[in-house]
Order: C-alpha cells, then sequence, then structure tokens
C-alpha cells in the first residue's frame, strides 16, 4: 500500500454518503431503528451523527438479558439528564421495569411529565440482548410517548431486525429503518476509508480486504492495525486473534490486569475500577486512547466495552485462576452493595459457586433482598451454594424460605424449615440472640400452616414468649412485603372450611393481635377486612360498608398497603352491587395512586386483579385486564395465584366459551392447587354449571351447581351466584326445595336488585354499548335460534311458558324485528357486533 503520509492514523472514523444519509432519518422520523451484525459500527456510526448535529444524546445501553438491570440504567441516566426530575425518576427506578399493563401506563405517565431539550435523542442501545417479551414492551411504551406528543426522537440500535412490534410503525412510517446494508462498505468505500486513514491500497490489495473482510468494518480496522505494525495486510485471521495481537497485547499491562478484573461487568465507573489499580485513570486512559473498542459516556460517567471486545476479554477472564475470578467477582459485589446496587451484587454473587465470602457479603444485606419482586434471581442464586455452607447463616436461609413461599415453591420451603429447625436447636437455651432466632423460627413455622388460623396462631404465641426472652421483641426478618402477599382478599386467603365461616372469623379477631404485635402491626385491619367480605357476600352491604372503612382506617393507620387494598376492594362490590359505577371505579384510582405514593410496585397487579373482577361483576369483559385472559397465575404471589382465575372465569363466561370455561375449570379442581380456598372452589364449581348449562348438558350443570350451593349456602356465601344467575337459569328450579329453597330465594331477590342495579349503570355510564342484549336476552335468542319451540325454552330456563313469550315479545320490540324469521336475519346481518 501506498502511504498518503508519514503516520497511518488509525482512529480515524469513515462514515460513508450512503449511511449518513439514511442515519439523517433520526431527526426526520419519530423513531430509527438501526440493525446490524455485531461489529458492523452501528454504535460508534450514531455517535457520530449525532455528534456532528451536535444534538444531545441520552444514551441507555442495554447490558444483560436483565429486563430489571435495564430499567435501572435507564432511570439513571434520565436522573443525571434531568436532575430537577429527580423526585419523579426515583418513583420510576422504584416502580421497576413495566412488564404488565398497569406498569406500563404508570410508567407512560412518569414519563410524560418530564421536559427535555429540543435537541435531545433517546438511544437504547444493544436492545437485541433484551428478552423478547421486554423487548416488545419497550417498543410498546415508547411508540405511547411518541404518539402523545413532545417526545425525543428515538434510536432503537439492535443486530436484529425489527420485530413485529414496529411493523406497522414502519408500514406507516412512523419509524425509519437503516439496515445492514448500509454499514457493508463497498470497494470503494474501503479505499476512501483506508485513503482517510493515511494509506492507498491498490487494486489487488483492495480486492483482498474486500474478499477478506466483506466490507466489515471491524475487521477493516484490524487489518489497518496489523498492517502498521508489520507492514503488511494480515492474511484472514480468526478475529480473537486479532483482538488479542492487534488491541489488547498493544495495551499497557496495567490497563490488561484491569480490564480482566473489570470483565464481569458489562460497564464500570473510574471508582469501580480503582478497586483493582491505584492509577485507574490512566489505565483507562490508556484503553481509550488506543482505541481499543472501550466508549465512555460523560452523562453516566460508565465505561461500556463494545460487545466484541467484551466476549473477548470474558473468555481471557475464563481462562484466569478460579481463586483470581472468585476474588474480582467478589470485590466487584462488595462494590456495588455498598453503592445501593443490591440486585446487580445478586447477578453476580450468582457466578461465585460455593463461597463463604459470598454468603457472608449476602449476609450484610439480609434485610434488602427481594422477596416478592425479583424472587426467580434470589433462588437461582441461594441454590448454587451447597446446603451445608448456607446453614451457617441463618439469616439468608431465611430469607431464602421467604423467596420460595412467595413463589409456591414448597418443597424448597419445606427443606428450608428443617434446616433451620435443626440450627435452631442447636443454639444454647439461655442465649438471648439465639431466642430472637427462634421467635423468627416461630413465625416463618407459621407460614407452614397457611390459612389454619388456630395452627399459626400457636407459632405466633411461642414467637411471643421468645422474642420476649431475646433482647428484642419484635420480629427483624417479617413485616417487610405486603401481609396479603398480592391477594384483593382475606376472605379467599384464609375461608377454608364449608360451615366454619363465623368460627373463623372469631378465630381471626383472637388470633391477629399476636402477630400483628411481633411484626410492627403488619397485617393490621386484616380481621375488619375479613368481616366487611363475609357481610358483602351474604348481601348485607351496610354491615359490609361499616367493617370495610374499619379496616380501611386501621390499614392507614399502621401503613399496612395491602390490607388497605383488600378494604377499598370490598368497598368498591358495595358501591357496584347499588349501581355507583362511578364511585366503584374510584376506589381502584386511589388504590392505584395509594401504591403508587407508597412504592409498592408489587401491588399493581391486585389493583388490575380488582378491576378484573368488578367488571366481570357487571358483565362488562373490555375492564378485564387483557393479561388475566390468560390465568395470569404465574404473574401473582403465593396468596392470590387462584384469584386471577375468578376474572378468567368470569371473561370466558361473558365471552359464552362454555366448553372451554367447564374443561379448564374441572381440570383445577382436578388439581387440587386452591383447595384450601373455599371461595375458589365455590367459583370453580359455578363456572363449570354455568359452562355446562351454556352447552346444554342440563344434568352436569345441575350437579355442579348443587356441589357450589353445599359449600356456600352454610356460611351465607350469596354474591358469586348473584352476579352469574343469568347464567345459572336452572337455579330457580331448586327456589322451593326443602334444603336449597331458602338460600336459593335470598339469592334471587338479590340478584333481581342487582340486575336492575346493573342495568342502571350500563344505560347510565355506557349509554353509546354496541351490545344491545342483556345476558338472559342472549341466552334466549340462543335457545331460539336452535328452532327450541317456547315452552321447551321454558322448561330449560326454569321459566312459566307466558314469561318466555312476554321475553320474546319484549326482545322483538327491542330489536326492531317481527318473529323468528327476522331474528335470525338480525343477527346474520349483525356478526362481529358481539353476539
Amino acid at each position: 500500500m501506498r502511504h498518503l503520509s508519514s503516520t497511518i492514523d488509525t482512529t480515524a472514523l469513515y462514515h460513508g454518503q450512503r449511511l449518513t444519509q439514511a442515519l439523517s432519518s433520526i431527526h426526520a422520523k419519530p423513531i430509527t431503528y438501526v440493525h446490524a451484525p455485531m461489529g458492523y459500527g452501528k454504535t460508534v456510526a450514531v455517535r457520530a451523527y449525532l455528534e456532528k448535529k451536535k444534538a444531545r444524546p441520552l444514551w441507555v445501553s442495554v447490558l444483560t438479558q436483565d429486563q430489571d438491570a435495564f430499567w435501572l440504567d435507564f432511570c439513571n441516566v434520565l436522573r443525571r439528564s434531568l436532575p430537577e426530575k429527580s423526585a419523579v425518576l426515583d418513583d420510576l427506578r422504584e416502580m421497576g421495569h413495566p412488564s404488565d399493563p398497569a406498569r406500563m401506563d404508570l410508567a407512560r405517565g412518569m414519563i410524560a411529565r418530564l421536559d427535555f431539550p429540543s435537541e435531545t435523542v433517546l438511544v437504547f442501545d444493544d436492545v437485541h440482548l433484551l428478552p423478547e417479551p421486554a423487548v416488545q414492551q419497550l417498543y410498546r411504551l415508547c411508540l405511547l410517548l411518541v404518539r402523545q406528543g413532545g417526545f425525543p426522537h428515538i434510536v432503537f440500535i439492535s443486530r436484529h431486525a425489527p420485530g413485529q412490534g414496529l411493523a406497522e410503525p414502519l408500514l406507516k412510517g412512523l419509524a425509519a429503518e437503516v439496515g445492514p446494508d448500509f454499514f457493508i462498505l463497498t470497494r470503494e468505500e474501503i479505499r476512501a476509508y483506508f485513503k482517510l486513514c493515511g494509506t492507498a491500497p491498490d487494486d489487488l490489495e483492495l480486492e483482498k480486504l474486500h474478499g477478506a473482510t466483506g466490507g466489515w468494518i471491524s475487521a477493516l480496522y484490524l487489518y489497518l492495525l496489523h498492517y502498521t505494525q508489520t507492514g503488511r495486510l494480515a492474511a484472514p485471521t480468526a478475529l480473537p486473534a486479532l483482538l488479542k495481537s492487534q488491541v489488547f497485547d498493544r495495551l499497557r499491562r496495567e490497563t490488561r490486569d484491569l480490564l480482566l478484573a473489570l470483565a464481569p461487568l458489562e460497564s464500570f465507573t473510574a471508582s469501580q475500577a480503582k478497586l483493582f489499580c491505584e492509577d485507574a485513570e490512566a489505565a483507562l486512559a490508556d484503553a481509550l486512547r488506543r482505541h481499543a473498542f472501550i466508549n465512555y459516556d460523560p452523562v453516566t460517567g460508565r465505561y461500556v466495552p463494545h460487545a466484541l471486545f467484551r466476549d473477548f476479554l470474558l473468555k481471557q477472564f475464563g481462562a484466569l485462576p478460579a481463586k483470581r475470578q472468585q476474588d474480582a467477582c467478589l470485590r466487584n459485589a462488595e462494590w456495588l452493595i455498598r453503592h445501593d446496587e443490591v440486585r446487580k451484587a445478586v447477578r453476580l454473587l450468582g457466578t461465585v459457586k460455593n463461597s463463604a465470602e459470598a454468603l457472608e457479603l449476602l449476609n450484610t444485606v439480609v434485610d434488602r433482598l427481594p422477596v416478592m419482586e425479583g424472587n426467580g434471581l434470589l433462588r437461582t442464586l441461594f441454590n448454587s451454594f451447597e446446603p451445608s455452607l448456607m446453614d451457617q447463616y441463618p439469616g439468608v436461609m431465611f430469607r431464602y424460605a421467604m423467596a420460595a413461599l412467595s413463589a409456591r415453591d414448597v418443597q424448597t420451603f419445606s427443606d428450608l424449615l428443617g434446616r433451620l429447625d435443626r440450627h435452631c436447636a442447636s443454639l444454647p437455651d439461655d442465649d438471648a440472640a439465639a431466642n430472637a432466632w427462634r421467635g423468627e423460627m416461630e413465625l416463618l413455622l407459621a407460614l407452614s400452616k397457611y390459612n389454619d388460623i388456630l395452627g399459626m396462631s400457636v407459632h405466633h404465641k411461642r414467637a411471643a414468649e421468645f422474642f420476649r426472652q431475646s433482647e428484642t421483641r419484635t420480629s427483624r426478618l417479617f413485616g417487610q412485603d405486603p401481609w396479603t402477599l398480592g391477594s384483593p382478599s382475606v376472605l379467599y386467603m384464609f375461608h377454608r372450611e364449608s360451615g366454619a365461616l363465623e368460627e373463623t372469623l372469631a378465630r381471626m379477631r383472637e388470633c391477629m393481635p399476636h402477630y400483628t404485635r411481633l411484626t410492627g402491626m403488619h397485617g393490621a385491619g386484616a380481621e375488619d377486612a375479613m368481616l366487611a367480605e363475609a357481610r358483602f357476600h351474604a348481601g348485607e352491604f351496610e354491615s359490609a360498608a361499616v367493617a370495610g372503612h374499619r379496616a380501611l382506617a386501621t390499614a392507614r393507620e399502621h401503613g399496612q398497603l395491602g390490607i388497605e387494598v383488600c378494604a377499598r376492594f370490598v368497598l368498591a362490590r358495595v358501591l357496584m352491587q347499588q349501581g355507583e359505577y362511578d364511585r366503584s371505579i374510584d376506589q381502584l384510582r386511589v388504590m392505584r395512586e395509594r401504591v403508587t405514593e407508597a412504592k409498592a410496585f408489587s401491588l399493581l397487579q391486585t389493583v388490575d386483579l380488582c378491576a378484573g373482577l368488578l367488571h366481570a361483576a357487571i358483565h362488562r369483559p373490555e375492564g378485564i385486564p387483557g393479561w388475566l385472559l390468560t390465568g395470569g397465575e404465574e404473574k401473582l404471589y403465593a396468596f392470590a395465584g387462584g384469584c386471577s382465575y375468578l376474572a378468567l372465569g368470569g371473561a370466558l363466561l361473558l365471552g359464552r366459551e362454555y366448553a372451554e370455561l367447564a374443561g379448564r375449570f374441572s381440570l383445577l379442581l382436578q388439581k387440587g392447587l386452591f383447595s384450601k380456598n373455599l371461595l375458589f372452589t365455590i367459583h370453580a364449581n359455578l363456572f363449570i354449571s354455568a359452562g355446562n348449562a351454556g352447552l346444554g348438558l342440563w344434568a352436569k350443570a345441575g350437579s355442579a351447581l348443587l356441589a357450589a350451593l353445599d359449600l356456600a349456602l352454610p356460611d351465607k356465601i350469596y354474591m358469586p351466584f348473584v352476579t352469574n344467575s343469568v347464567f345459572l337459569p336452572h337455579m330457580k328450579s331448586l327456589k322451593d326445595d326443602d334444603s336449597y329453597g331458602s338460600g336459593v330465594r335470598r339469592i334471587l331477590r338479590l340478584s333481581a336488585s342487582f340486575e336492575k342495579n346493573r342495568n342502571g349503570v350500563i344505560a347510565r355510564f355506557f349509554p353509546g354499548d354496541r351490545q344491545p342484549l342483556t345476558p338472559r336476552e342472549h341466552e334466549l335468542v340462543r335457545l331460539a335460534m336452535t328452532g327450541m319451540p317456547y315452552r321447551e325454552i321454558a322448561g330449560a330456563l326454569g321459566l312459566a311458558p307466558n314469561s318466555v313469550k312476554r321475553y320474546f315479545a319484549a326482545l322483538f320490540k327491542k330489536l326492531g324485528v317481527n318473529g323468528r324469521e327476522q331474528l335470525k336475519h338480525y343477527f346474520a346481518e349483525q356478526k362481529g357486533n358481539g353476539f
């Protein structure tokens, strides 16, 4: 090659006219999606373009598959760029990754309150590292923000082509795509690049370079480095070998050692680097000066190795002696803990196998380890330690047990109970600290007796005695998470035996104070919340409201947000039953505000669950959050799992998915997953009955209905039947039955009142509703469309024949049709209107 200057400048950046013109879409479109394989210079090109245009980039690099770590980094970038909005951004960070619609809407509202300078461009780099659902959620959030206006231009940088979430915006011109073809240098662009660096390949050398690299800029750069060292073009060589010879080996020894020690981190600060090198600034300056595939972000103060170079460093790190690897991970994790980055430290400690030092570190933050949020990460970490080693750290084992319970990992929870029990038994009898551990153990044992109130209370009383004998009188490990663990109903949690509800309420009132005194009033108000729900289900709405307000006042006094949600939910149900839709929905609004204000974001899904159950009761399926329509159990915690199925059952019933309704709930009953939750069993039998009735399987429908009534009537649990009575026409045949008549007549009276109020809600708040039929009218039409005579319809629905004729006369008038034939034509033309 012919030199055009005395020295070759390997730091020169080349971006051809094709690429520069393509990147101009960044300011022409709200969203630009840049994608090409690793090492094609995407990040460098976008940075250079924005610098040339004097833009103000907010650069968010995705560094791992951990969507929560990404969200934390995103919030930190915004906070450093907009310090005057730190309060909002602290809440955004605390909320966590918006992985469900409730958090998505909350995040959109928070970000909309930020004021970005007009030259701002928001860049999300390496989004391909996120799991696909998280990528789609990020797209959805950004599209919501740009569509509402006043938001910066957005750039996504990825190795992958845009997914389905951006297909429509690309088609409609809301987004632009800059693909790999713009980054692959042609022969003439290679000539221009080398000329910019100070050398000119001849045609033969140009052909060789193009053939060896395919126009890949990273490979061309490494070939240029090799040329400056040897005076000749290298033969095609594996990329790791070129990275080693032309980048890593040419760094100072101090810089190489430092980069290896920091290799486990996706990014790092100068402060972290000083853990391993006294003159860290000089070592890092050496890496930047030599263009060693490391970027420095002045906004965040973090150094970020290029993905190519980090892969190389990790392989080099993996070849180090095990002791050196472990020491580096432990020192990095300790720094992260000191700087309140516990989640990142937990993830890093997961790479340190069976280390007492790792457990020592965890033991210092045992009170800050996640239980409800992020328990999967925590359980994976704990599982990496040998049981004999973890046995030496009871605090960590307690946290492990609570995380396992919240995730419904019964086997692990039981195993840990045994190990902790043996630990407590080995402690001296008259030692204060030992008795404190025994008190914690009794509280944990109480959870193993979940929803057996007397059984739990035995352990609570024992715990009180142990704490009395210790230097402390309250628990250190219990009371941080919501007492309900995400359930919207205390009655759902603790009502387990038919015919024993009043006794259970009395036990709850007697036993709860033993627990609340030990845990800083954790769960205060639960007994009144449960009483309010019991009275609501009995149709005693005034009594329910009084108890609900008592529960609400107690919960607010003692900061028990989980109980507050339960109390507001039962008050909302009372209001909805009375036709006060606006006031009922207002309770949901206040719930969401309180959860957000308290930063108890794990309860957002509980609020969604309340919304779903309320709207299912008034037959408004559009008000049921979408994630509940798939079951949603995996998104909820131990004590709330089955509740999601109640919303799903309501949605299936309203959608007239009778076969799926009967099939799914009969399987759930067979599995016995929620057999200790009597409300679930009652609802499941109701859904099975309604599903079979919809299919015309009357014998099966009747059998399931009797099973539900047998469980519910002894405790006056009427409301599940009331809100679904239009789907249970066969229930009327029992109104004069010797065994069931009294309860069924009470249900029918409540149902008549509820149906009247429900129709009032529809007329008042949904006047433009396109669904003109009530559920009863739907059922009449469905039977009529089969050609069934009026008399048979009357028998199927438990009505008098004259009543059926009157129903149809009113229905024909409502729809403006005259007789069954016109009715058939009407619905043939109205397909798609919801029938």
